[in-house]
């Protein structure tokens, strides 16, 4: 009888040998591709998250995070005496800051010179460094509050609200006070009055003030509008920090932290918004109450609000979402009738929302519906400049 021990495998049992091993050599290939692929793909997101912050550190980058139509550049440009063709001019004029994660308020302005605008290592748009010890005959202001505080679209630091107050003291009061004025900028956009509370309470009463002026009020009704309570919520640097970690997190293979956004079952009504500001601006008074300082609620202008006739692109701003004028207008009269009267002593309100009257009907002055540039904080700072006594603390 033969020995066929050592006898070749029939035909068909090393095909389905082939077949097998090609197959493993295949899926092996897919799974690495995939992974490598996976891995690009996520790499590519987080190089393009990252690229994102760089695109809103201009004007252009900003309005176009607005929404602005190629039909109201002409209005745009004619904000800044420029005329269609001349938008490289916008180039250089601050919008929103680079951030950094910071504690308790969730994040900053990055320190360093970017676009128009000078953040020192508090993350305060200022050139001075230094606050203590405070110089001798020295009156000095923080003005907190978000993107327009901050001075998104001035023109330059010194065209921010803080910037044009400083000028004017110095200019108008310094002579008969004696005094030295210090006003500098302590907002970041997209903070609300739970932001300025904290960072007065945690950091501003530390730093030698005379006085606090929150400019304030668009932004609690804003965050409303996305359906966030505005005593706990993630800003737009928030949900940008978190969305980086999650892909981290997917490229480690584990699971998500969290969601981008925590929202709410609904739009919260006007009077739980102005209950919530006026818990935050009464806390921020007591705190600065308790070191010798007047906190001042400034309450901001806005399209909705304003004095002005608006020019044809302003109605449009005004009017880009018809459910806004009504509800903006409700919500200020609850911010008004709540805040008007807070029992803290050296506690004012000031209500700047019905400004701009005396500018022109065919001058361009809003960006959109909240911002302007220095020759609005100009304005403002001259009401603030009237409002209050500066003869010293």
């Amino acid at each position: 009888m033969a020995d066929d021990r050592h006898a070749s495998p029939p035909l068909s049992r090393r095909l389905e040998w082939a077949l097998a091993v090609l197959f493993c050599v295949v899926t092996a290939a897919i799974v690495g591709l995939g992974f490598y692929g996976g891995q690009k793909v996520s790499a590519y997101r987080f190089q393009r998250m990252i690229a994102e912050e760089r695109r809103t550190e201009t004007l252009l980058g900003g309005l176009k995070h607005v929404h602005t139509a190629a039909e109201d550049m002409p209005g745009i440009l004619a904000i800044y005496g420029l005329k269609p063709g001349q938008e490289q001019g916008l180039g250089n004029i601050a919008w929103v800051p680079p951030g950094m994660p910071a504690p308790f308020v969730g994040a900053i302005a990055r320190p360093g010179p970017f676009a128009n605008t000078t953040i020192n290592g508090l993350g305060f748009r200022d050139r001075r460094t230094r606050y203590l010890p405070k110089p001798a005959k020295t009156f000095r202001v923080f003005v907190t509050g978000g993107s327009t505080a901050f001075g998104s679209g001035a023109e330059s630091d010194g065209d921010t609200i803080a910037g044009q107050l400083e000028t004017l003291l110095n200019r108008d009061q310094k002579p008969a006070t004696g005094l030295s004025y210090e006003a500098v900028t302590a907002a970041i956009p997209a903070w609300s009055s739970t932001h300025e509370r904290i960072l007065i309470e945690n950091r501003l009463v530390d730093l030698a003030p005379d006085r606090i002026v929150m400019f304030s009020g668009f932004n609690d009704v804003l965050w409303g509008e996305y359906l966030s309570d505005i005593d706990w919520f993630f800003t737009f640097y928030d949900q940008h920090y978190i969305s980086l970690l999650n892909l981290v997190h997917q490229r480690a293979g584990r699971p998500p932290l969290g969601p981008v956004r925590i929202l709410e079952s609904a739009k919260p009504d006007c009077a739980a918004i102005a209950q919530r500001t006026r818990r935050n601006v009464t806390y921020a008074a007591f705190a600065a109450s308790q070191v010798g300082a007047q906190l001042v609620y400034a309450l901001q202008p806005n399209i909705f609000s304003t004095g002005k006739t608006l020019t044809p692109r302003e109605a449009r701003a005004r009017n880009r979402q018809p459910e806004w004028p009504p509800r903006f207008n409700a919500c200020y009269d609850a911010l008004r009738a709540a805040l008007k009267d807070i029992p803290v002593a050296g506690y004012r309100f000031v209500d700047l929302s019905r400004l701009f009257g005396e500018v022109p009907a065919d001058r361009e002055l809003f960006i959109d519906t909240s911002h302007f540039p220095g020759a609005g904080n100009a304005i403002v700072a001259r009401e603030l400049a009237k409002a209050l006594d500066w003869r010293g603390p």
